[in-house]
């Protein structure tokens, strides 16, 4: 019931290029959401351990971490809000380059 709209809202703002939004629903009943927020992404731990499994094709892969772990997660960032029932609203920049350690790492290289 809420994805229409929420999607019919964003797709008219504008956000800046090489930005995607990141939204996300919690496991409940529409009565029992909350209205969208934008937030920052949340940070959680992925766990410690590799999980061995097999694709349909029988090539092994593994996956990184066997469990989560959000309870950390500060309560305006997207875990917390859907921790609460509310929908997360995150814009994201596609550029992961951290520029400032760039700077820095750079001078450690002269």
């Amino acid at each position: 019931r809420w994805a229409p709209d929420l999607i019919r809202r964003l797709v008219k703002a504008s956000w800046p290029k090489g930005t995607l939004i990141n939204v996300n629903f919690p496991d409940r009943e529409a009565d029992d959401v909350a209205a969208p927020r934008i937030c920052a992404l949340g940070q959680r731990k992925v766990g410690n351990g590799f999980v061995r499994n097999v694709d349909p094709r029988g090539r092994a892969y593994y996956w990184l971490g066997n469990m989560r772990e959000d309870e950390s997660a500060a309560a305006d960032s997207d875990i917390g809000i859907i921790r609460r029932g509310g929908i997360s609203v995150t814009p994201i920049h596609l550029d992961l380059t951290h520029h400032n350690a760039m700077a820095r790492l750079g001078k450690a290289l002269e």
